[in-house]
């Protein structure tokens, strides 16, 4: 920029200088979170109504198991839903079908990066998950346009890595790394990249071996065979 306007650069990199930024660059590739494990989330959603301490106060039980309500499907929504913090904002309860469900159910994500307007993606919640989101349903008794989250992007991001933190896992994780690690988890267990695409609603399948790099190196041929 200074150079095509005549004016002496406040940047005196060199030729060689620029071409190693570059190259360094290049070699760190794009920034990744720490994935989400399923022993992770396990362990989030066991601790998840334990009481916390704010300041210098003590959540009371009541307060904790309240709060709880909402964290739990946080947690499953960015981890077992592959969604995310955007796509939980915006989710509604007439977006999910059979509430009442414990044990499945079937969450539309209606907008996202990989979902065209007007389409729709659709994500199987199974298990603890799913009661998860009865549970709070059963709590509410809500309106099926009422956002199940009522919170912004980033105080969904805020609660889930607040979880983390009280349960004590350690690395980058936010409200991304539960995205990212069930695609590892599907991964590691022989699931090919096209069908994780599909399950996660990613547009093609180079994103899906991005994340899982690390986990076919771990779970490859040579860690099978040798």
């Amino acid at each position: 920029m200074a150079k095509h306007r005549g004016i002496p650069s406040v940047w005196n990199f060199s030729t060689e200088t620029l071409a190693g930024i570059r190259r360094i660059g290049k070699e760190r590739g794009r920034g990744q979170n720490t994935p989400l494990t399923y022993e992770d989330f396990v362990t989030l959603l066991i601790t998840c109504d334990q009481p916390r301490k704010y300041a210098k106060k003590y959540e009371t039980t009541a307060q904790a198991k309240e709060r709880a309500l909402v964290d739990r499907v946080i947690i499953s929504m960015l981890f077992m839903a592959r969604m995310r913090r955007s796509e939980v904002a915006i989710l509604r309860w007439g977006d999910i079908q059979d509430r009442t469900n414990k044990n499945r159910l079937i969450v539309k994500v209606r907008r996202s990066k990989s979902i065209q307007e007007g389409s729709s993606d659709y994500r199987l919640l199974k298990t603890s998950a799913a009661d998860a989101v009865r549970k709070l349903w059963e709590a509410r008794q809500p309106l099926t346009d009422e956002l199940v989250i009522p919170l912004t992007c980033r105080q969904i991001a805020n609660r889930f890595q607040a979880c983390c933190k009280h349960a004590n896992l350690r690395g980058n994780l936010t409200a991304h790394s539960g995205r990212i690690g069930f695609a590892r988890e599907l991964i590691t267990r022989g699931t090919s990249t096209e069908s994780v695409a599909l399950a996660g609603g990613w547009k093609s399948e180079r994103m899906v071996s991005h994340y899982s790099q690390k986990a076919r190196v771990e779970d490859g041929v040579v860690e099978r065979y040798f």
